[in-house]
């Protein structure tokens, strides 16, 4: 599971964590040779690299990637999440 935020809306946007989500994605199915449906992957859209819905970084999106992650994995096997973006503590509700 990869996941890119720039977060262009905020006060402080960064400008490069899309593109390392699309070089790590392009180095797992490039180089690596990992089929498209071993890796998924959630980006940020763009104006000039528009993302489905259903493929943007929202909560909703995250929590049923990482379901998907380890909902076929058994035991042993070795799982890969990539997140480029801020990270931040929230408490529980």
């Amino acid at each position: 599971l990869i996941v890119g935020c720039n977060y262009s809306q905020s006060h402080a946007p960064l400008y490069g964590s899309t593109n390392d989500a699309w070089n790590m994605m392009s180095f797992l199915r490039q180089s690596l040779q990992y089929r498209e449906e071993q890796v998924r992957c959630l980006i940020e859209s763009s104006e000039t690299c528009p993302t489905p819905k259903a493929r943007q970084p929202t909560r909703d999106n995250i929590m049923e990637g990482l379901q998907w992650l380890v909902g076929n994995s058994d035991p042993g096997e070795d799982l890969f999440l990539y997140f480029s973006g801020y990270g931040t503590q929230q408490p529980r509700e």
